[in-house]
């Protein structure tokens, strides 16, 4: 019957498929900006794209930039189709300067040397040219039927000294009429300025500011070493509750 339809049925002969053996480094993971000496986490991502397991394999992380070893480790196995996440620590105490290319390979002999590989860029910034936030304060009030907040913010240089000329945008958690920019020293403070949620319903119990960028002319700002001097904050989000 079949036949009439030129349909013919395999009889089980045919070959298996051939196996492919293709472990693929998927992706480099690390923050887009380091303060030199500053130590970071980098994260490689594996994956088995192949047909099989396979065994031991070394994966290495280099920063092509410096052509510096960072960090090699083993894998014991990786079943076909699995996939994990190695993570490689790197001290930028000697890095140089700049945009630095961060590369993971592995050792395997495979079936595609296209995908052995991945790269990230990171900058590494000098560290005297690096500013960050040194406090937060915040100071709630009554204001008739509904309440107010003042947050005031102080920006560090790299010595952790106030610094005056430093432009800071923020974000409110509350919606409503609000200024959230202000330049340190603008108003006459010591590397300080202000920023002003006027009126807030009785109703809210707590509002959240957040730092969102610090600018200057030939600075850069490094959030992860945002700090407060007193603890009232984590140097980037303050929350002020209703007095």
């Amino acid at each position: 019957m079949l036949n009439q339809f030129g349909v013919t049925v395999d009889g089980g002969n045919s070959p298996p498929p051939t196996p492919v053996t293709d472990v693929a480094i998927t992706s480099v993971s690390a923050p887009t900006a380091v303060t030199q000496g500053a130590t970071v986490n980098v994260v490689v991502a594996v994956r088995n794209a192949g047909t099989q397991p396979v065994s031991s394999f070394d994966v290495s992380l280099q920063d092509a930039t410096d052509n510096v070893a960072i960090g090699t480790q083993t894998m014991a196995s990786l079943a076909a189709g699995a996939s994990t996440t190695l993570t490689f620590s790197w001290n930028t105490t000697g890095s140089t300067i700049g945009n630095h290319t961060l590369t993971a390979s592995h050792s395997l002999t495979d079936d595609n040397a296209d995908n052995s590989h991945a790269s990230t860029t990171v900058t590494v910034n000098g560290a005297s040219s690096v500013i960050h936030i040194g406090d937060l304060d915040g100071y709630p009030s009554r204001n008739g039927s509904n309440w107010s907040v003042t947050v005031e913010i102080t920006v560090h240089d790299a010595n952790h000294a106030p610094l005056n000329g430093a432009t800071v945008v923020g974000h409110w958690s509350q919606l409503g009429q609000n200024s959230n920019t202000c330049t340190t020293g603008d108003l006459g403070g010591n590397g300080t300025c202000t920023v002003l949620f006027p009126s807030l319903k009785r109703s809210v119990s707590s509002v959240n500011f957040t730092v969102v960028s610090v600018t200057m002319p030939d600075r850069i700002y490094d959030r992860t070493l945002n700090h407060d001097v007193d603890g009232s904050s984590n140097g980037t989000t303050i929350k002020v509750s209703k007095p």
